[in-house]
């Protein structure tokens, strides 16, 4: 169980993020960082884009939200 955080200002979100061969796009200019919850190993590739024209078809995933 992987979880993603991401902290803009005092509010941080929380993601699951489902190792299913989907691609996940997010601002890393934020605060961010991952912790495994798991005791299996998990690789992450990462690629940088520049521009977000392409992105447009992409759909949100839901958070959870907490105040710091």
């Amino acid at each position: 169980n992987v979880k993603m955080f991401i902290q803009k200002q005092k509010i941080i979100n929380e993601f699951h993020m489902p190792a299913d061969g989907r691609i996940y796009f997010f601002n890393q200019g934020l605060k961010h960082w991952v912790k495994n919850y798991s005791n299996h190993p998990r690789l992450h590739l990462i690629i940088d884009v520049h521009g977000q024209n392409e992105l447009t078809f992409l759909e949100p995933i839901t958070a959870t939200e907490y105040a710091v």
